[in-house]
This record gives C-alpha cells, structure tokens and sequence, in this order.
C-alpha cells in the first residue's frame, strides 16, 4: 500500500527569501523534494529516488552526471525527463550536473532525508553561470477605478508564478470598487498578490541607489512612498514588510525601479485600462565586509504624484 506526502522546500543558493505566505521557513532553490511516497515493496533501510529536470530544452537520452556519499555516477534522461536509483535511506546531499552541456552551473543541495522504505521525487533546475534564482516577494496591486467595475487582471512574468491570492487562474477577475476592496463573488480582498521565482544575469542594478544606515531607513523608505503618493495604509503596508527584514542590518543599499523599469519582472494587462499606473520595486542589499559596494550614483526620485481617474498601484521587491 502506498500514501502519499506532497511537499515542497525551497532553498536559494544565492540569497534565501523567505515566502511571505504564511510559511516563513520555506524558501526557494535549485533541487527540492517534490514528493515522498512510501511503498510496502521498498525495504526498511533502503529508498528509491526519482529525479525530475524542470528545465525547458532538456531532452530524453542527455546524460547527468550525479553524486553522493563520495560515489560519482551518471544516468540518461528517460522521456519524462527523469531518472531513478536506489540508495540507503539517511541524510544526504546530492550533486547534479548535465555532462554535455557547457556553461551550466553544479547543483548541490541542503542536506536531504531519504526516507527508508519510499519513494523520494527530487525537482532540479539548472542554471546558467552568472544566472541567479531569485524570489519576486510579495508584489500587490491595489487597484481604485472612479465607480464599482469589472476588471480582469493578468500577470505575464518570465518565471513562475509561486504562490496567488486570491487563486490565480490564468488571470483575475472580480468587481474592483472605489473604496479599494476587490469582490470575487462573496469573498473581499485588500489587494491582489503574487510570487514569482526568476532567473536574473548578473546585472548594474545596484550602481544606482543609496546606502542606508538602520537608524536612518524607516525614515527613507517613507519619504519614497509618500513622493508616490501611497495612502497611509498602502505605507503601511509596504513599510510593515520590509523595514523589519532591512532593519537587521547595520547597512542596506537600497535601490527602486519604478513604473516601465519593473516590466523586466512582470508585465500586468488590465481591462479596462487604467488611467494611472503606479509600480514600485525595492531592490536591496544588506552591506557588511563582505559585501562591499563601492561606486553608485545616487538615485532620484519623480516628482510627487497626484493621482487621477481609474488608478492602480503595485509594489513588490527583491533582496539580493
């Protein structure tokens, strides 16, 4: 007889990023289990694992080389994209590697149970060198037309979407009210939310910002938000998140892209359009001897906005 446990933990290798969802330990990477299924067949002590390549252009018969426990083996990609093996259960940590591709980085990943007497499915995902995976947290949108409407939203990101709320089915649709709250049948919301995880090349993104001390940070992250116009509770919201992660540090280089620029991590489609679109994201850095940077440009920042007609405001962010 076999039951299954779905479940998925996430691990950034180059910078963790708790989802802010509610589940504050999990967190994004490139190998995490998909699934343990036990199964009366497999023996006490030892275990079976499956691993399942995510990436796109893999192909069945590609070799990958991987390791544990000092051995170095390899296997071939059946047409699912997959390859299985057995093993003593325990804690383990896996190396993965695809033999014939140039320009692709080494998985190796947290330490892992391998449950005795189960079958473990391991998702991977490959990356390009100088490519990162990185956690777009908690993007919003706020969206204020001038009388009750309908309104259909969706969110074209080059990654994937990890968590929405409200439920996310190819886009939104719901009745928006001036007031700010959103009608999906009975159900009212603040806002929409969404989570994507990205790969992003090693990018200019923090020649332009500005240091920040903790005792100075509260107030910056204010005066930005208030030059946008955001209402007190739209501040609040955004002041609530982040100050508290960027307040453990001594130091933050903080950096915003606004409006046009954030098309790089979504691009949102509304009907009917709005009159005034307002987007927002933070893209911060805790700074220590270890990370030092040293030439940037000191950001400016628009003039205060007013806002006018059917109006939408989105803010989301990332820590590098």
């Amino acid at each position: 007889m076999k039951t299954g446990l779905l479940f998925a933990l996430f691990t950034l290798s180059f910078a963790s990023s708790a989802i802010s969802n509610g589940s504050e330990n999990m967190e994004i990477t490139e190998c995490y289990v998909l699934s343990v299924e036990d199964d009366e067949n497999i023996p006490k002590d030892r275990a079976m694992v499956r691993v399942q390549v995510l990436n796109n252009g893999f192909q069945e018969g590609e070799v990958i080389q991987y390791g544990y426990a000092n051995l170095s083996l390899k296997a071939e990609l059946d047409n699912a994209l997959s390859f299985e093996f057995s093993m003593d259960s325990g804690i383990v940590e896996f190396q993965f590697y695809p033999k014939n591709r140039a320009g692709i980085s080494e998985i190796t990943s947290t330490p892992l149970h391998i449950k005795g007497g189960a079958i473990t499915t391991l998702a991977i995902h490959f990356r390009n060198q100088g490519e990162v995976m990185e956690m777009i947290k908690k993007p919003v949108i706020y969206l204020y037309p001038t009388q009750n409407e309908v309104v259909s939203v969706e969110v074209k990101t080059p990654g994937e979407l990890i968590f929405t709320y409200p439920n996310y089915d190819n886009g939104w649709t719901f009745t928006a009210t001036p007031s700010g709250e959103l009608q999906f049948g009975d159900d009212t919301y603040n806002y929409l939310f969404w989570e994507a995880e990205q790969e992003f090349a090693q990018s200019d993104w923090m020649r332009v910002g500005r240091m920040v001390v903790r005792d100075e940070l509260l107030e910056y992250l204010e005066s930005v938000v208030e030059k946008l116009g955001f209402t007190s509770k739209e501040k609040a919201d955004f002041i609530t998140f982040w100050a508290p992660q960027m307040q453990r540090y001594d130091q933050t280089f903080v950096r915003f892209m606004f409006n046009e620029e954030c098309n790089q991590f979504a691009e949102l489609t509304m009907s009917p359009t709005p009159d005034q679109l307002i987007r927002l994201y933070v893209i911060w850095s805790p700074i220590d001897s270890q990370k030092v940077i040293r030439e940037y440009d000191v950001q400016q920042f628009p003039e205060m906005l007013t806002r006018k007609g059917f109006t939408v405001l989105e803010w989301g962010g990332i820590q590098r």
